[in-house]
């Protein structure tokens, strides 16, 4: 297992940390020998605002005409930062469990700066064409604001012609519910899930 050490906003705003991410990918690829992988068998994977960013690195990798990873693991990601038009954002952001309203606007402001770039497919990449997107595993729990995000962008992702795609959903489960080992089930629940499907896809 690799990770990125990418650059932050505020400090840094979009598009420095994806571009480090995408130089790992990269060297990754070439040299993944070199720290016991495969430079040919990668799965990028991200938590939250990290999940935003493993689900626009095939994009970005894509896009610039460079090999594409083999799979992503994208545990509740922002796929889409236009939030206001998902109801659950809507329902469950204002009560502050965990990730609340301004929290996300935060986010929004300090890492995309300028409304422009909230679209951008390397940004949101629910509105990205997803053409070529490799398999995909997500997680997210009924209780997160992010659970119609994330839904929407399993869709569009089946849609778009990706035949391996899993969206694991547990019921009345906060964001980052799986980062409480022996305190939520469904927490071991969805690494178990995230094994089989790097199984399924040749990739553990």
């Amino acid at each position: 297992m690799i990770s990125a050490n990418y650059r932050l906003a505020p400090e840094w705003p979009f598009p420095a940390c994806l571009d480090d991410c995408l130089e790992v990918l990269q060297w990754m690829q070439k040299n993944g020998a070199t720290v016991g992988g495969d430079g040919a068998r990668i799965a990028v994977g991200g938590d939250s605002a990290g999940g935003n960013i493993a689900a626009a690195l095939p994009l970005k990798a894509r896009d610039a005409g460079l090999p594409v990873p083999q799979a992503a693991v994208l545990l509740a990601p922002i796929t889409d930062f236009f939030f206001e038009q998902y109801e659950s954002f809507e329902r469950l952001a204002p009560l502050g469990i965990v990730y609340d309203a301004a929290f996300i606007g935060f986010i929004r402001g300090a890492y995309l700066v300028h409304g422009k770039n909230w679209g951008h497919p390397h940004a949101s990449p629910a509105r990205a064409n997803l053409r070529g997107y490799p398999a995909t595993f997500i997680a997210t729990g009924t209780a997160d604001p992010l659970v119609d995000d994330n839904h929407g962008f399993a869709q569009k992702l089946r849609a778009a012609g990706v035949t391996e795609v899993e969206h694991l959903v547990r019921e009345g489960m906060p964001h980052g519910f799986y980062f409480f080992p022996g305190m939520f089930k469904q927490g071991d629940e969805a690494f178990a899930a995230v094994a089989k499907f790097l199984e399924r896809t040749g990739l553990a």
